[in-house]
């Protein structure tokens, strides 16, 4: 299978995913997507990747597809509560997600992979301070850095929201209020309720670990309180 007719392959198991999903189907949702990441894995499509090297375009795009699989295989199980299984999918998807060669303009796995767990209470934000930065300069590049196909994130409010977030986290109060300005600029009010919804999620579970960086995500939800 060339790389052409493997990511068209891939996209309609991401639909049948997506509809399954849709339907409350969550165990036909992981099976479609863990066929996708099977059918990748054993394409060969990262045979004789030179890591200094730059990727052509057939290989990034399979690269994204595998990023996107492993980030809605991470939420079909979070949804189960299976937060092992969905961390792990989280971990692995931000390997291509923090890859510059990749260019992959997402960065669902590598916050994921740090929230989940705070939310399940398995670890606080402060253990999580390396994989925090990685997170930030991920989203820096892809925001900011204009050689990149990935900058056109700056335009993504997600984006913004994911960079607050993770600046909250690491307790930098000020680089996260200027992120989430940008957020409230580019968004409307239902989805700054849905930030401010993960906020406070996170702010829970941060004060049952007695993580002191509850404090400064208290902070960030007073901020957008007052968008």
């Amino acid at each position: 299978m060339n790389p052409a007719e493997l990511a068209a392959e891939i996209a309609l198991l991401k639909d049948e995913s997506k509809l399954a999903r849709d339907a409350g189907d969550y165990a036909g949702a992981i099976d479609q997507l863990s066929l996708a990441i099977e059918l990748i894995d054993n394409s060969g499509w990262d045979d004789g990747l030179d890591p200094g090297a730059p990727v052509v375009e057939d290989r990034r795009k399979i690269a994204w597809h595998l990023a996107d699989c492993l980030g809605m295989l991470g939420g079909n199980y979070r949804r189960i509560e299976q937060l092992d299984e969905a961390v792990r999918c989280f971990e692995r998807g931000r390997l291509y997600e923090q890859d510059s060669r990749f260019q992959v303009s997402s960065s669902y796995n590598s916050v994921n992979a740090i929230v989940a767990p705070i939310e399940a209470k398995l670890r606080d934000a402060t253990s999580q301070t390396a994989a925090l930065r990685d997170a930030v300069s991920t989203l820096e590049r892809q925001i900011f850095d204009p050689d990149t196909v990935e900058a056109s994130r700056r335009l993504d409010r997600w984006a913004w929201a994911d960079l607050g977030q993770c600046q909250l986290l690491l307790g930098n109060a000020a680089e996260a209020r200027a992120a989430y300005q940008r957020f409230i600029e580019l968004s409307d009010a239902a989805t700054i309720q849905s930030s401010r919804d993960v906020l406070r999620s996170i702010e829970r579970a941060l004060r049952a670990k007695n993580d002191e960086r509850a404090g400064v995500v208290a902070a960030g939800i007073e901020f957008l309180d007052s968008a």
